[in-house]
């Protein structure tokens, strides 16, 4: 059926009035960015800011053991990181943010994707936080941050990764290399380039290697995480 021309033009400006709050942008480097996942960042690195300050703050014993804190490379948080059980497999998704720990301080918060899986387990489903330390890794230089890769091995080096969950204000491990407690196996992190170019203007590995140190944000609460880090650490 043809519509006439009038009903047409106000039938297509309606539905762009309907549409405008959910698709609403802004401008940022020269380009429109999509609001909503700028409030997305910001959100998380906000989020991820609260669970790394309540971590930091809990009693001696019962929170990161000092000797990894003061060797942390890395640190990161998976606010909210979802887990299904299967009886026989169980794996665990999230995105969350990590910062790395140069001689000028801490980077700004890196956006990412995390998954893990492990063994048998309790089926069912739950939430909670994740906290992930790197420690002695081997960094290259003032080139790049990132550990460097051992395919042999298929190890960071002599890097030693700590996962911890965090849940109504409990830690408890997930996977230290150092002492073999197992929780969740092959942990992989790959960058949310989607949020980290709208975000910065640039990806994640330019973040982490420096080559941006200071890059143009497109909101400055994205610099929660890192903030939170920068109060709770000493640059040495």
């Amino acid at each position: 059926m043809n519509l006439p021309v009038t009903r047409k033009f106000y039938l297509v400006l309606l539905t762009i009035i309907l549409l405008f709050p959910i698709f609403s942008t802004t401008y940022a480097f020269g380009q429109e960015i999509d609001t909503a996942k700028l409030d997305i960042a910001v959100s998380r690195s906000k989020k991820a800011a609260e669970i790394i300050k309540a971590v930091m703050t809990l009693p001696d014993g019962k929170g990161i053991p000092k000797d990894v804190i003061e060797k942390a490379n890395v640190i990161g948080v998976v606010p909210d990181a979802f887990q299904l059980s299967l009886l026989i497999r169980r794996a665990v998704r999230g995105h969350g943010v990590l910062s790395v720990r140069r001689e000028t301080g801490w980077t700004l918060p890196i956006y990412y994707f995390y998954g893990g899986s492990g063994g048998p387990s309790k089926a069912g489903a739950k939430n909670f936080d994740i906290v992930l330390v790197v420690v002695d890794a081997d960094l290259n230089g003032d080139q790049s941050d990132k550990p460097k890769s051992d395919k042999k091995k298929g190890k960071a080096g002599n890097a030693k990764l700590f996962l911890y969950s965090f849940s109504d204000g409990v830690l408890a491990p997930m996977k230290g290399v150092k002492n073999h407690v197992v929780f969740i196996n092959s942990p992989s992190a790959v960058y949310d380039e989607s949020l980290n170019k709208l975000v910065y203007g640039v990806k994640g590995d330019d973040i982490v290697s420096g080559k941006t140190a200071d890059p143009k944000l497109a909101s400055p609460d994205v610099a929660a995480f890192r903030d939170a880090l920068t109060e709770l650490y000493q640059v040495k």
